[in-house]
Formats: structure tokens, C-alpha cells, sequence
């Protein structure tokens, strides 16, 4: 699958951060979705590099390699559940 161009701007610093996560949300994703994954590096002040994780219109900003590890960790574990989880309805 292709990815369309994206129009990623870069986000400031947040401050006041709860366990590491400025926002929480939830979204059902149904069918495949598009990706893009882009690093961003800033080019003035103190904000720091970022990794633009985007599933559909879920848009992930990893600040660090243990964040990372964590998303991979959460997706490895979806997927070992998938085939119980999302089997349907028993026929």
C-alpha cells in the first residue's frame, strides 16, 4: 500500500505530561488503513526529535526508544489475540 502525501507539521513542546502521554483517545479501525511513519527533527529551539507513527488518522509522536518499544510491545500482543478476538460470531 502507497502512502498520499501527508501535510505533517511539527508540534510544539507539551508540558504537563500524565505517564508519559499528553492525550488520551480511542478509534476503531476497520480495514486496512494507510501509514506513514516520518521522523521529525526540528530545526530551531529545544523541542526535541520525534518519530510521526500515523495509522489512518491516528497520528503517534514517539519521543523516545522506549515509547517505541512499548507500541511494538501493545501491537505484538494484538496480535496474538487476533485470531480469537476478532473471529466473529461462533456459526
Amino acid at each position: 500500500m502507497t502512502a498520499a502525501p501527508h501535510r505533517l507539521s511539527v508540534v510544539p513542546a507539551q508540558d504537563g505530561t500524565v505517564d508519559g502521554c499528553t492525550v488520551a483517545c480511542q478509534a476503531t479501525l476497520i480495514g486496512p488503513q494507510e501509514i506513514c511513519v516520518r521522523s521529525l527533527i526540528p530545526v530551531s529551539g529545544n523541542a526535541r526529535p520525534l518519530i510521526a507513527l500515523r495509522v489512518g488518522s491516528i497520528l503517534l509522536l514517539i519521543a523516545d526508544r522506549e515509547a517505541l518499544a512499548t507500541v511494538a510491545q501493545a501491537v505484538a500482543q494484538a496480535e496474538r489475540r487476533a485470531d480469537q478476538a476478532l473471529a466473529g460470531p461462533p456459526a
